[in-house]
């Protein structure tokens, strides 16, 4: 990820900890790379489970995923 992206990245992984905590592993919350690991890690083994659990993240990592693959 570019920096812009780390830092929207680090917005969603702080909202998430003010909000209510609820990572997509409890690995997940040790930070916002861990956090990021582990929803890219969903999105390319069990994409549905990803998208039911947190369709923002979801789609954050759809589109910079397609942008590096063009």
């Amino acid at each position: 990820m570019n920096s812009v992206q780390r830092w929207e990245w680090g917005k969603l992984y702080n909202q998430t900890l003010r909000d209510n905590g609820d990572f997509i592993t409890e690995y997940a919350g040790q930070s916002m790379r861990e956090d990021f690991g582990e929803c890219f890690m969903k999105y390319m083994h069990e994409a549905t489970v990803l998208r039911e659990h947190d369709m923002v993240r979801y789609t954050f990592i759809d589109k910079v995923y397609k942008e590096l693959s063009q």
